[in-house]
């Protein structure tokens, strides 16, 4: 008998990926589509003993990758893998079957997978009216509603019963600037610093004018675990970028560029090509696309990433704003207290868009502490939760920080029993990670901890 294998089409070799973190489907240098994995581990030693695991599930599957390995001292060492059938020079099942293996080689579950709740994504689906939707902000700044949830006044002569349920809550509707006589006059604020930055752009294809415009959003700098705040400093020209390009790709290959005429860039122009594909990008209401690596290149070699971003992009309004960017919305769409020295969100962290610089004061002058983190918001925040069950997710990695003084500023108020507010759900995030970071250490990475 003849041994015969079928290649795999395009489309559903990235439906597969969207389950696969850290594979992605490229050209190789022979021009041939392969899947490609980098792997980070600690130590050269790590590094061999991941190989060896690997070599022998190829062994029984008798299947087998092509494994380089990369030493790089004090930062561990990479082991890149590149999977595809020799047979027919394409992706088959074989293939993906063993990069599936070898993810499972590589990320132990810890029993993590027995935890896992059972949960179907359809429970969380809900319908929710675009009538209900704020196009625009609340105005003036700071003049929007506040759902207040208190406990209700407590029986004194009750006694706490064990697995009772929880006190009930008196709920109403207050306005964001009471916030001040809200909480204890000793809380402790923590916000998120994280500036957004023009990270939608729209292109053209290549050496096609008429072309319709294709958005490009620019979700973080590829490697994903790089601070986005670094690379936007840096030269744009010849950086790559994990993108959402809202076009069904089905090939590395495709270039584009900034439509020329369609906003007054001083010239700047920016080509974009795409070297990776990582999965198809659904979005309710939206046309399919994908999540790609593009690497860019500029006309001007020294100009810097958020120059070029800010010349030629806008405001990464969010898909449930069903309007063009404004002028406005450059200062609407950003928090008051954010940072200069910390851009890179492609999303606003939204609980700070209701404060304005008056509150922050207000604040503060009652006493209250106010202690900065940041987390830049990437694709992790907003990525549309496609899989059957919530556990299938995957989840995107996202960039954070906070220095030695704002985190030894908030031990001290938890020690003293004070009040620690997270304004939003990323500042929520980040505390949440410091301590999971302290108390269980996770896997770490060249350029900081990831969970």
């Amino acid at each position: 008998s003849v041994w015969s294998v079928d290649a795999l089409e395009r489309p559903a070799i990235l439906k597969r990926l969207e389950g696969m973190p850290g594979w992605s489907l490229a050209l190789d240098a022979q021009g041939v589509l392969a899947l490609h994995c980098d792997f980070w581990v600690p130590s050269y030693r790590g590094a061999i003993e991941f190989v060896q695991a690997v070599g022998a599930e190829a062994e029984r599957l008798n299947h087998y990758p092509h494994l380089e390995i990369a030493h790089h001292c004090e930062d561990g060492a990479t082991v890149t893998a590149k999977v595809f059938t020799h047979a027919i020079s394409a992706v088959s099942e074989f293939d993906l079957e063993l990069a599936q293996r070898m993810l499972q080689l590589y990320v132990p579950t810890h029993g993590c997978a027995d935890h896992a709740p059972d949960v179907s994504t359809a429970d969380y689906r809900y319908e929710l009216p675009e009538s209900f939707i704020a196009d625009f902000p609340a105005s003036p700044r700071g003049a929007s509603r506040l759902l207040v949830a208190l406990p209700e006044p407590a029986d004194p002569h009750a006694q706490e019963q064990p697995g009772a349920s929880p006190a009930p809550l008196d709920l109403f509707a207050g306005s964001f600037v009471d916030l001040p006589s809200l909480l204890p006059s000793d809380a402790h604020l923590v916000c998120n610093a994280s500036q957004v930055f023009a990270a939608r752009i729209f292109a053209q294809e290549a050496d096609q004018e008429s072309s319709d415009p294709i958005e490009v959003m620019f979700l973080s700098p590829d490697p994903c675990d790089t601070d986005p705040a670094t690379m936007l400093a840096r030269a744009c020209d010849g950086q790559t970028w994990r993108c959402m390009v809202r076009r069904a790709v089905d090939a590395p290959g495709l270039r584009l560029s900034v439509r020329a005429g369609s906003l007054e860039a001083d010239g700047v122009r920016l080509s974009m090509t795409v070297e990776r594909l990582h999965s198809v990008w659904r979005e309710e209401g939206e046309a399919d696309g994908v999540e790609a690596t593009l690497r860019l290149w500029c006309s001007d070699s020294h100009a810097a990433a958020h120059t070029v971003f800010g010349q030629l992009g806008s405001v990464p309004l969010p898909p449930h704003i069903r309007r063009a960017p404004q002028e406005a919305d450059k200062a609407a769409y950003q928090p008051v207290y954010a940072s200069s020295d910390a851009v890179g969100s492609v999303a606003a962290p939204t609980a700070g868009l209701h404060f304005t610089p008056d509150l922050v004061q207000a604040l503060k002058h009652k006493g209250m502490r106010w202690s900065q983190c940041v987390l830049h918001v990437g694709a992790g925040t907003f990525r549309p939760v496609t899989a059957e069950k919530v556990a299938q997710h995957v989840m995107h990695s996202e960039v954070f920080m906070m220095s030695l003084q704002d985190l030894e500023d908030v031990i001290d108020s938890l020690q003293a029993g004070k009040t620690v507010v997270a304004v939003g759900t990323t500042s929520a995030r980040l505390l949440e990670s410091l301590y999971w970071l302290g108390v269980a250490p996770q896997r770490y990475s060249p350029s900081g901890m990831s969970l």
